[in-house]
Protein backbone atom coordinates (compact mmCIF):
# COMPACT_ATOMS: atom_id res chain seq x y z
CA UNK A 1 0.00 0.00 0.00
CA UNK A 2 1.30 3.20 -0.93
CA UNK A 3 -0.30 4.94 2.56
CA UNK A 4 2.70 3.02 4.37
CA UNK A 5 5.90 5.09 3.27
CA UNK A 6 4.24 8.79 3.07
CA UNK A 7 3.70 10.52 6.76
CA UNK A 8 -0.21 10.95 7.79
CA UNK A 9 0.66 14.71 7.16
CA UNK A 10 1.56 14.34 3.61
CA UNK A 11 -1.08 11.95 3.24
CA UNK A 12 -3.70 14.24 5.02
CA UNK A 13 -2.72 17.27 2.87
CA UNK A 14 -3.14 15.80 -0.74
CA UNK A 15 -6.89 13.56 0.61
CA UNK A 16 -8.21 17.39 1.17
CA UNK A 17 -6.75 18.87 -2.14
CA UNK A 18 -8.48 15.32 -3.94
CA UNK A 19 -11.49 16.49 -1.93
CA UNK A 20 -11.71 19.92 -2.57
CA UNK A 21 -11.07 19.51 -6.34
CA UNK A 22 -13.53 16.76 -6.68
CA UNK A 23 -15.95 17.65 -3.90
CA UNK A 24 -15.99 13.99 -2.57
CA UNK A 25 -14.47 12.61 0.79
CA UNK A 26 -11.38 10.54 0.42
CA UNK A 27 -10.80 7.75 2.44
CA UNK A 28 -7.67 5.31 3.11
CA UNK A 29 -6.76 2.73 5.66
CA UNK A 30 -5.52 4.31 8.84
CA UNK A 31 -7.49 8.01 8.45
CA UNK A 32 -8.14 9.15 11.49
CA UNK A 33 -9.05 12.83 12.56
CA UNK A 34 -6.40 14.40 14.49
CA UNK A 35 -4.04 12.02 13.64
CA UNK A 36 -1.16 14.38 11.98
CA UNK A 37 2.02 14.76 13.19
CA UNK A 38 3.95 17.55 12.67
CA UNK A 39 5.64 17.79 8.88
CA UNK A 40 8.17 19.99 7.33
CA UNK A 41 5.56 22.09 5.71
CA UNK A 42 7.54 22.78 2.53
CA UNK A 43 7.50 18.78 2.31
CA UNK A 44 3.50 18.99 2.49
CA UNK A 45 2.99 21.89 0.18
CA UNK A 46 4.87 20.38 -1.93
CA UNK A 47 3.14 17.10 -2.02
CA UNK A 48 -0.03 19.67 -2.37
CA UNK A 49 1.61 20.90 -5.69
CA UNK A 50 2.17 17.56 -7.22
CA UNK A 51 -1.64 16.56 -6.62
CA UNK A 52 -2.95 19.71 -7.99
CA UNK A 53 -0.71 19.30 -10.89
CA UNK A 54 -1.44 15.39 -11.55
CA UNK A 55 -5.50 16.60 -11.29
CA UNK A 56 -5.10 19.29 -13.67
CA UNK A 57 -2.73 17.42 -16.26
CA UNK A 58 -1.49 14.15 -15.46
CA UNK A 59 0.46 14.13 -18.52
CA UNK A 60 2.21 16.80 -17.71
CA UNK A 61 4.84 16.11 -14.95
CA UNK A 62 8.23 16.09 -16.25
CA UNK A 63 11.30 14.83 -14.87
CA UNK A 64 12.34 18.55 -13.62
CA UNK A 65 8.70 18.33 -11.35
CA UNK A 66 10.19 14.43 -9.97
CA UNK A 67 13.64 16.73 -9.30
CA UNK A 68 11.80 18.87 -7.00
CA UNK A 69 9.99 16.21 -5.49
CA UNK A 70 12.97 13.97 -5.00
CA UNK A 71 14.68 17.12 -2.72
CA UNK A 72 11.82 15.85 -0.22
CA UNK A 73 10.96 12.54 -1.06
CA UNK A 74 12.75 9.05 -1.34
CA UNK A 75 12.17 8.41 -5.23
CA UNK A 76 9.63 5.32 -3.62
CA UNK A 77 7.86 7.93 -1.34
CA UNK A 78 7.34 9.87 -5.08
CA UNK A 79 6.00 6.70 -6.55
CA UNK A 80 3.88 5.87 -3.78
CA UNK A 81 2.55 9.88 -3.55
CA UNK A 82 1.73 9.45 -7.43
CA UNK A 83 -0.27 5.98 -6.85
CA UNK A 84 -2.05 7.37 -4.18
CA UNK A 85 -2.99 10.78 -5.98
CA UNK A 86 -3.88 8.76 -9.12
CA UNK A 87 -5.96 6.33 -7.39
CA UNK A 88 -7.91 8.31 -5.03
CA UNK A 89 -8.71 10.77 -7.66
CA UNK A 90 -9.26 8.08 -10.12
CA UNK A 91 -7.04 9.44 -12.85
Amino acid sequence: MPENLLSASVLSAVAEAIEKHFGKPINYPGRKANDVQPEEPAKVAMAVAYTNLLIDDSHIATQYHIKMLQSYFTVEEIHALTQFIREKAML
